[in-house]
């Protein structure tokens, strides 16, 4: 992965305010740590998710678009879902263009770090996390779109963070 050494560096970097405190571990509507069935109560499907399975993490990723649920939260333009053994272990909101242009990176990083505390950074992504719980700010490719960047919001249960950016 383009960031394989991340956590390292990040360790590296030392301690925030994080290490001390705890992070939320609930993120558009979701808990880490759901069930399927709670998530199919927030957001009930209109079709099939696409599922794909990550190779690093043994995780199984599923994609939803806002055409693929009844409700879906307005700013976000895709949500991926990480579920292992039965328990959501991973969120990623890719927010839309227009939500992207109002709360770029930066922004999104200033309001993390006012709940957090300073991040750990290694280029444009930024991290926080404490003993149970991670989360990672970045720009990502626009679904669909070659060259357009999009902000990244994703929480995962720490342990995930390096086999995802290691």
């Amino acid at each position: 992965m383009k960031y394989a050494l991340l956590l390292p560096i990040l360790l590296a970097l030392g301690a925030s305010a994080a290490d001390q405190g705890t992070l939320q571990r609930y993120t558009q509507s979701l808990l880490l740590g759901d069930t399927m069935e709670q998530i199919l109560q927030v957001y009930p499907p209109l079709k099939k998710w696409p599922k794909t399975r990550e190779p690093k993490s043994k995780f199984d990723r599923i994609h939803m678009e806002r055409e693929s649920a009844k409700d879906y939260p307005a700013e976000a333009e895709e949500m991926i879902l990480g579920m292992r053994f039965g328990k959501l272990v991973h969120v990623q909101v890719i927010f839309t263009e227009e939500y992207s242009r109002r709360k770029p990176l930066e922004k999104l990083v200033v309001d993390l770090s006012l709940m957090y505390g300073e991040p750990r950074r290694v280029g444009e992504v930024y991290a926080w996390w404490d003993g149970s719980t991670a989360v990672v700010a970045s720009n990502v490719p626009a679904p669909g779109e070659e060259g357009d960047l999009r902000t990244s919001f994703e929480m995962m249960e720490k342990p995930l963070l390096k086999a995802l950016y290691y």
